[in-house]
């Protein structure tokens, strides 16, 4: 799926990049979400995430939103906010990180993968630089039951969809 698609043409450009959704997942409005937000999970879970206020972790999900704390620095190809990843990953409290930086049809990507100690959460991301003024997209991926297996298999996926593979 398109990225534009994915985030419901909250940019207003053509981005050439794709992302991974799982087929049981569909686009859902849930309740009080703020605009910038595009949340994608089983039909139906909305209900569940309204009603406890959380996302629902039993049976995964994706959302994606334009960054409030990143952005990304065109001239000197940085990600503002990110300059020490492994220091913001630690502060984060993950361990066992994955960093990979790349560029993909003109777009700087930087994912950052790892277990977050204190929720007993796998955490599974991409900043994306959308190459106008500052404007970095995040998507974020929780796997069903925060099983790891499941979670590797879907964000390998996601990654190959980024980098056009």
């Amino acid at each position: 799926m398109r990225l534009d698609a994915f985030m419901q043409r909250e940019f207003p450009i053509d981005v050439p990049l794709n992302v991974f959704v799982p087929d049981v997942y569909e686009h859902v409005k849930v309740k009080g979400q703020r605009a910038t937000y595009s949340y994608w999970m089983r039909p139906g879970a909305e209900k569940q995430a309204e009603e406890t206020n959380h996302l629902p972790a039993e049976t995964g999900y994706l959302y994606g939103k334009m960054s409030t704390s990143i952005g990304y620095d065109i001239p000197s190809n940085t990600f503002i906010g990110m300059e020490d990843i492994e220091g913001e990953a630690k502060a984060m409290g993950l361990s066992k990180v994955k960093i990979e930086r790349v560029n993909s049809r003109g777009h700087a990507l930087l994912f950052l993968e790892g277990f977050q100690e204190d929720a007993k959460h796998w955490l599974y991301s991409v900043y994306i630089a959308m190459n106008v003024d500052t404007v970095v997209f995040f998507v974020s991926y929780t796997a069903p039951n925060n099983d790891p297996v499941v979670g590797d298999c879907v964000w390998g996926k996601m990654k190959a969809a980024l980098k056009g593979q």
